[in-house]
């Protein structure tokens, strides 16, 4: 028994396979692989749902910056006519005085 025990060491170094009734595991391997497949199919799927998920953020924030730009260019121009109707209403107030 202990000479079987060594044999089973020295054919497998993994300890599992020289476990008593390690036989009546292996009926249980494509079960395993099947679980291993599917893993990696749902990983795979995920992938590309991940990926359209950060494409859309990508898109969305460009949106977000050309919209932000939009706004930022209408404050500008907003803020130039105020300007302009500022030094047109003090020049016309001015000439009341000097007139």
């Amino acid at each position: 028994m202990a000479e079987t025990k060594k044999q089973n060491t020295e054919t497998h170094n993994n300890p599992v396979y020289n476990m008593p009734n390690f036989d009546a595991f292996t009926h249980m391997a494509p079960f395993v692989q099947d679980g291993l497949d599917r893993l990696q199919a749902l990983y795979e799927e995920l992938a590309t749902l991940e990926q359209s998920t950060y494409d859309r953020s990508k898109q969305m924030s460009n949106q977000l910056s050309d919209m932000v730009m939009g706004t930022l260019d209408y404050a500008a121009a907003l803020a130039r006519e105020w300007r302009q109707i500022s030094l047109e209403t003090t020049q016309r107030t001015a000439k009341m005085f000097s007139a």
